[in-house]
């Protein structure tokens, strides 16, 4: 175990130094991922993606499109790394002379669905900011040669699996509907 001093999550950097901590959550990123062995993980991306299939107090639309994108996605990837599952500003600590990744759900499935939370949170300061998504989309998109689209449509799913599981847990996904509007005006403009 390690303890980290002093602690500050990435949070602390936006809006005013998101660019930084972006480029911060890439690099490590760049570190963690990594092959995996069969026996070391259960679940896979695609258990998480099956909530989009599910009923729920979503707009039809909306879950239709996060169904279509989800399936495409999936087949167009034969990328499998091991995923932090929850990867966002929180989750992403000042330790001693550097920083270091807390809380990994460890999931096996595509690097674009980690990037998509980083992008996503946090939600009120990305709702607040909007011109932040565009930004951490061509940073990621830049940095590990991914289609800004098919970035756009990871964000997409996302915010949709978020919704999702809002819903499930009696909470409203007002504020995740409003983010997967603007990644749709995005996937269109």
């Amino acid at each position: 175990m390690e303890r980290c001093i002093p602690g500050t999550t990435l949070e602390s950097f936006i809006p005013l130094q998101d660019q930084k901590a972006t480029e911060i959550c890439i690099q490590l990123m760049k570190k963690i991922y990594r092959p995996f062995a069969a026996a070391e993980f259960t679940e896979h991306l695609s258990d998480w993606l099956k909530i989009l299939y599910q009923e729920h107090a979503l707009p039809k639309a909306l879950l239709k499109k996060a169904q279509k994108l989800a399936d495409t996605l999936l087949n167009d990837s034969d990328e499998n790394v091991v995923l932090h599952g929850d990867l966002h500003h929180g989750n992403i600590l000042k330790c001693h002379d550097g920083y270091t990744i807390i809380d990994p759900k460890g999931i096996i499935g595509n690097r674009c669905y980690d990037m998509a939370c980083f992008i996503r949170n946090p939600l009120k300061t990305v709702l607040d900011n909007p011109y932040l998504i565009p930004i951490r989309i061509q940073q990621f998109s830049h940095a590990f040669d991914i289609d800004i689209l098919h970035l756009k449509q990871w964000c997409f799913v996302h915010g949709m699996i978020s919704a999702c599981w809002k819903v499930e847990n009696n909470q409203d996904p007002k504020d995740v509907l409003l983010f997967c509007d603007l990644i749709d005006s995005m996937m269109r403009g």
